[in-house]
């Protein structure tokens, strides 16, 4: 398949308790990634999987690997340390 059929993106998911810490109070200044984004990854788009109860973000790198249309991304697991442990 030509380079241009792909696209080098991967997908973070993100679970809405997570979201919930942060805007009830939970201090984002004092989370930590452990593993996450490479530098210089760019959002494309974000949605909310209804069937699932996610949150998803595409982000796109030269790093990641090429994905032909129409298969699904591929998820990078991004991995946060705060106070409270570790949340993933």
């Amino acid at each position: 398949m030509p380079d241009d059929m792909m696209r080098r993106c991967k997908v973070v998911v993100v679970q809405p308790e997570i979201l919930t810490q942060w805007f009830t109070g939970g201090d984002i200044r004092r989370t930590t990634c452990l593993a996450g984004l490479p530098e210089g990854a760019a959002f494309v788009q974000g949605w909310y999987d209804a069937r699932e109860k996610l949150f998803v973000l595409l982000y796109e790198h030269e790093s990641f690997p090429g994905v032909p249309e129409g298969k699904p991304w591929p998820v990078l697991r991004v991995v946060f340390s705060t106070l409270e442990g570790v949340l993933n």
